[in-house]
């Protein structure tokens, strides 16, 4: 009895009797309405027979229960988290116990940051939960968006993966789906966290793909794997450049010269790479009609010539790819900031 008290609320009451058959019934109540009932029978002193019957819920009770199952939701997020929480205690045990010369630093440390970045995940997890909605129907830039519907998702933070059911939503006649959640939160490509697109541009940016897994697995953080790392950070720069009229003019005006800057300095930089060329070989797999790659497929940019088209010089694969600076110092000739063009 206490067992359906407690998973199934207060209202749920039970209570059991003998009958003629000669064994025992339990009836499973909630208010004034019977929704189960067992009947228990002991035949020739070592069989025991059991019948169980369900009975059709009115729609006030199914609405008690759907509540109590949404609710239960959230404990189990709640008691998940409870679990990280315990083993960070746990490992504070052990660590009590152990001999100082019997320390290891460096596994420690490792287990550590994994049970850290459990706890992450199932914080990270309830700010997901938090930007859902159960709406029936939202507005995306003045558009309706209906026919809400629930799809499982998973999304990468620096803690780690993260699967839950959030809301989408469809137009009507069909098409592409809105998700609220990664509207809400800014979720890059239907997957990666603000910070974690961030933190794999940024590790692109300084080393190559290969490096970058292992600098980041070294860390402990962010771990994804190469192709990961080469693919997230082009299909960011394709959406980029589609909207990179837009994208710029709104960067620049909200760029501020610092207070204290007395020095503008200007630069041009460039290395010579190898890009293309009449004499070259298609790029990607082999083929008479070689495509794009796939990041800028999707986002269906412009065709653009490439430098081949203007280099004066016939066969010529190498060229020049710059970078231009500009950087302010204050009058100590102290480096304030930089902006990369």
């Amino acid at each position: 009895e206490s067992g359906w008290q407690n998973r199934y609320g207060a209202g749920i009451r039970t209570g059991g009797h003998d009958y003629d058959g000669g064994g025992w019934r339990v009836e499973i109540r909630h208010e004034h309405q019977t929704i189960a009932q067992l009947e228990l029978t002991i035949q020739s002193e070592c069989l025991l027979i059991a019948r169980l019957e369900t009975f059709c819920l009115d729609d006030a009770f199914r609405c008690a229960w759907r509540r109590r199952y949404e609710s239960s939701s959230d404990m189990k997020s709640t008691n998940e988290l409870e679990r990280c929480l315990r083993a960070i205690d746990e490992f504070r045990r052990e660590l009590a116990e152990t001999s100082p010369d019997d320390l290891d630093c460096r596994a420690l440390e490792r287990t550590l940051r994994e049970r850290l970045e459990a706890v992450g995940c199932e914080v990270m997890r309830e700010i997901l939960e938090r930007a859902d909605t159960k709406a029936p129907r939202i507005t995306v830039n003045g558009k309706e968006w209906g026919n809400r519907r629930e799809s499982k998702g998973t999304y990468v933070t620096t803690f780690g993966q993260i699967a839950l059911p959030r809301s989408i939503y469809s137009q009507a006649g069909g098409g592409p789906v809105a998700v609220a959640l990664d509207l809400r939160l800014g979720i890059h490509e239907g997957r990666y966290t603000p910070q974690m697109a961030r933190a794999l541009n940024r590790a692109v940016e300084l080393m190559p793909d290969e490096d970058s897994e292992g600098s980041l697995a070294e860390l402990g953080t962010a771990m994804v794997s190469k192709s990961t790392l080469h693919r997230v950070p082009r299909v960011i720069g394709a959406r980029y450049e589609s909207r990179r009229a837009q994208i710029q003019e709104e960067l620049r005006e909200s760029d501020e010269v610092p207070d204290a800057a007395v020095t503008v300095q200007a630069s041009l930089d460039g290395v010579m790479v190898p890009q293309d060329g009449e004499y070259a070989g298609a790029r990607g797999r082999r083929t008479e009609t070689p495509h794009s790659p796939r990041h800028e497929a999707r986002y269906a940019l412009p065709p653009a010539p490439g430098p081949a088209a203007n280099d004066s010089t016939l066969g010529r694969s190498w060229h020049e790819a710059s970078v231009g600076t500009v950087s302010f110092w204050d009058k100590d000739c102290k480096h304030l900031k930089t902006i990369y063009l």
